[in-house]
């Protein structure tokens, strides 16, 4: 569910959540920040132009500028919830871009923060039009908070269905 007043693009929300954070009214949040210019699907066999140099993608690409300015306001209220002493999780595909960044880099080297790795498919994602069949989605999760979020591989039990570029295939 879409809610406005969350949308960390809007300046205004942006502003009214960091000043929920620096006022300790907001002292935990968890970012679902889109990944799709950031995916290297979207970059090797799309439209992307993101590269290690070129980590900003095409200035005239109206995806990879919202991109940016999504991953630009999560680190923002990030680092506000850090220095505020509040905790934050984000989830994101393994072999995202925004793991390269230098920002998030360095965020990693932050006191207490981790990054474990999960499969989505031991959480249950399934494809609607397939019962019985999971996505894996390798994700990392990036926490800061006093307690471990454990890392959570596939187990095997189950069947997958890979993705790519919206045309499925067994994997």
């Amino acid at each position: 569910v879409y809610l406005a007043q969350y949308d960390l693009c809007d300046e205004s929300s942006l502003v009214r959540v960091l000043d929920d954070v620096y006022h300790r009214r907001t002292t935990s949040v968890h970012f679902g920040t889109p990944c799709h210019s950031w995916s290297t699907l979207y970059q090797n066999c799309g439209p992307g132009e993101r590269s290690r140099t070129r980590w900003w993608g095409d200035p005239s690409n109206p995806i990879e500028v919202l991109g940016n300015r999504t991953i630009g306001a999560t680190v923002l209220v990030m680092r506000a919830l850090y220095e505020t002493g509040g905790t934050f999780s984000l989830e994101h595909p393994l072999r995202s871009r925004i793991w390269t960044l230098k920002r998030f880099e360095a965020i990693m080297g932050w006191s207490r923060v981790h990054r474990s790795k999960i499969d989505q498919c031991e959480y249950g994602l399934t494809p609607g039009d397939a019962p019985g069949m999971r996505y894996q989605k390798p994700t990392f999760i990036l926490h800061y908070s006093p307690q471990l979020f454990a890392s959570k591989l596939c187990s095997g039990t189950h069947e997958h269905i890979r993705i790519e570029g919206g045309n499925r295939r067994d994997g």
